[in-house]
């Protein structure tokens, strides 16, 4: 099922970029542009297997406390992911949910690795405050 699931996900991907090529202005590399295209396909995708999400609530690499004790709706996880700034989504998302390391995502999205790592930790906090406030 995962394996039909990607390559559905490779054919949107791909019939976007078709029809979203002319919106691509160069002003950032092409890779990067994919790469956002993707992820955002990627995203919506998530919202809709509610399961991608059991892996951030157990997810501890970068520190010893998870966010969630376990209270977590995931709905409200997914509106609260979508409130970030497109960039802090993408590291939080690639990192937190898809295990990428700080460098992979600079590399991908143009920016130094400890760009990666601020924005994560931004995330982060602000994902704790929201939902501390919720």
């Amino acid at each position: 099922a995962d394996k039909a699931l990607a390559d559905d996900l490779v054919q949107e991907v791909f019939v976007q970029l078709w029809q979203k090529l002319g919106s691509f202005r160069g002003e950032s590399k092409f890779s990067s542009w994919l790469y956002r295209v993707t992820t955002n396909i990627c995203l919506t995708e998530i919202r809709k297997q509610k399961r991608w999400f059991s892996r951030f609530t157990s997810d501890s690499k970068e520190t010893s406390e998870p966010i969630n004790e376990g209270n977590l709706d995931v709905s409200q996880l997914d509106k609260l992911i979508l409130k970030l700034p497109e960039q802090t989504r993408q590291v939080f998302v690639l990192h937190a949910l898809q295990g990428e390391s700080h460098q992979q995502i600079a590399d991908w999205l143009g920016i130094a690795p400890g760009t990666s790592k601020a924005q994560f930790h931004r995330a982060r906090k602000r994902l704790e405050e929201w939902l501390q406030d919720e």
